[in-house]
């Protein structure tokens, strides 16, 4: 069904590579339209080109100002990158075209397909558009020009790129002008996701074109954990046993009507193959034969002195990309069940945060020794995952915090203690910002994880640390506030590494090694708690306790 029932919209933010895939987001502006959404416990991305915008139009001018000039609407429809259509001067791949106002050839930015009721529609505009330029074929005048709103770049004769009506929906697809070797190109970043269904999409003939012959397009699927710069360089990629390359000579002849291309079945795969891959669909053609039967890729043939085509190629369409999977998600801290989200730490009480780019608001302390190495430990729950999980150190490397990558994650072991050892690797890139490394799965996993790092500040003060945080397809960043100080207490006692917060009228500890027995001001116990239920907190009644930590006595007022 082409407008799914919408429901629980969400955006994801995604990890970008050199290749801009398709944004999993939710647009009704970008005529490209996107749509994430909680479908069946699945989340859906279907593109079904159903612009918002209004048709593009021209109109002759009534008014005595502009009497004798048109006026042009051009509704340009702003892709969401991921799509693209080179158009070629020849088939040798080195020069490619694109009218003004009529643009889709980028894959890594913002193109702007124009929104057109038809291809008879089409040609009127651009003949308008393209009347900015006098016969002299250099000089514009746009103050006595025959049309407003129009460009000199604009031609019957070069490509343009649509968001065409048919019948009720609307499909993408590229007017070729005089040129006949077009390239497709479709890129769906699945890293860190579970494709639970098949990925589709529709192929079709939205205009014989007027030449009488048919064209015929070749698909190449590329799929792998790897990224590529360009669709071009599919073209040179074999199967080496890793990345999948499957190529499929004559898969659509213009002319043969609307297919339905069940992706997973044309590549012998199961839908579950795309699973943390990045999947390129790439359909090329030289397009119709000449005058000798060869295609050769060559332009048609174009009128004298205004060189417009005196025939020009079918146009195919593109409709309903579509593909469901399970998205990976964090449950701890709570805060990041939605992504894209800043977290303060607060010394151990995490509090979802405004948006804070440079990290101005790091909330509550949490106290360090001055001098001494200290261990803070965090939970972090990741759920469906099947890409690497990271962690890295962001905006600023300060000396002041170290990680182990040997001992940094330790993992449940099924009774609340986290004692297993999960294997990590450490990088650090140009500026000494450290990245830690999970690797992926090999099938989807949750992850329950106790992840340690250290601070050490050599003098009194504050420090700040923050860290993104990632289980490959959601992310969010965990923001740390420390204050240093020499070692005493209310109690006349050492102050441990141990974090005490009593924010909330509840009680929570980090860093403890043993079990945590807690007492009211009179000796009466309150709990004994484990190492994970002391991280967790536990609500009390307002008033000053006493904790016992070993042979730590530690007291505190809860308000």
């Amino acid at each position: 069904m082409k407008k799914l029932i919408l429901s629980a919209l969400f955006s994801v933010l995604f990890m970008g590579g050199a290749f801009a895939q398709f944004r999993f987001q939710n647009d009704v502006n970008i005529g490209m339209k996107s749509d994430a959404v909680n479908f069946l416990d699945k989340d859906t991305l279907v593109i079904h080109f159903n612009t918002t915008k209004a048709n593009s139009a021209w109109a002759k001018s009534k008014k005595a100002a502009t009497l004798g000039k048109d006026s042009i609407s051009i509704q340009k429809c702003t892709t969401a990158r991921g799509i693209q259509c080179l158009i070629y001067t020849d088939n040798t791949l080195t020069t490619s075209v694109q009218n003004d106002n009529f643009k889709g050839g980028a894959y890594n930015g913002n193109g702007n397909p124009v929104h057109v009721e038809s291809i008879d529609s089409l040609l009127k505009i651009m003949t308008k558009s393209a009347a900015t330029i006098y016969s002299s074929g250099t000089t514009i005048d746009l103050v006595n020009s025959p049309t407003i709103n129009g460009s000199p770049k604009d031609s019957l004769t070069t490509p343009s790129h649509c968001v065409f009506d048919m019948g009720s929906e609307k499909v993408f697809g590229v007017y070729p002008g005089k040129y006949k070797h077009l390239e497709y190109g479709y890129y769906f970043g699945m890293a860190g996701k579970t494709v639970t269904d098949d990925m589709t999409f529709k192929i079709g003939t939205y205009n014989n074109g007027t030449s009488g012959k048919t064209a015929k397009y070749e698909l190449t699927v590329y799929a792998s954990t790897s990224t590529i710069s360009s669709f071009s360089q599919i073209g040179t990629t074999t199967n080496d046993g890793t990345n999948l390359v499957v190529r499929v000579a004559d898969f659509y002849v213009t002319g043969s009507g609307t297919q339905t291309v069940n992706l997973s079945t044309v590549c012998g795969k199961t839908p579950n193959f795309f699973t943390n891959k990045n999947v390129y669909i790439f359909l090329k053609t030289l397009g119709t034969a000449n005058d000798l039967s060869v295609v050769d890729g060559l332009p048609n043939a174009t009128t004298g002195a205004t060189h417009i085509p005196i025939v020009y190629d079918p146009i195919i369409f593109f409709d309903d990309f579509s593909v469901m999977y399970s998205s990976p998600s964090f449950s701890v801290p709570t805060a990041t069940a939605a992504t894209s989200v800043y977290v303060n730490y607060n010394n151990g009480v995490p509090v979802v945060k405004a948006t804070d780019a440079a990290l101005s608001n790091p909330g509550t302390a949490t106290p360090v020794i001055t001098g001494v190495t200290t261990p803070i430990s965090v939970l972090l729950k990741s759920v469906n995952r099947v890409g690497t999980f990271t962690i890295k150190e962001n905006l600023i490397h300060s000396t002041f915090f170290t990680v182990d990558a040997a001992t940094a994650f330790k993992s449940n072991d099924g009774i609340g203690n986290y004692t297993v050892e999960t294997l990590s690797t450490l990088t650090s890139d140009a500026n000494s910002l450290w990245t830690l490394t999970v690797p992926a799965p090999i099938s989807s996993i949750n992850d329950d994880l106790q992840f340690t790092f250290n601070v050490n500040r050599p003098t009194d003060g504050n420090s700040t640390l923050r860290l993104e945080i990632s289980n490959g397809s959601a992310r969010f960043w965990y923001d740390f506030l420390f204050t240093a100080s020499p070692t005493t207490a209310l109690d006349g006692k050492s102050i441990s590494p141990l974090g005490i917060s009593t924010s909330n009228s509840s009680i929570s500890i980090i860093n403890a090694k043993e079990v945590i027995d807690i007492y009211t001001i009179s000796g009466q116990k309150v709990a004994r708690l484990s190492v994970i239920n002391a991280m967790n907190g536990i609500a009390v009644n307002a008033g000053a306790y006493i904790i016992k930590h070993g042979n730590e006595i530690h007291k505190v007022l809860v308000k």
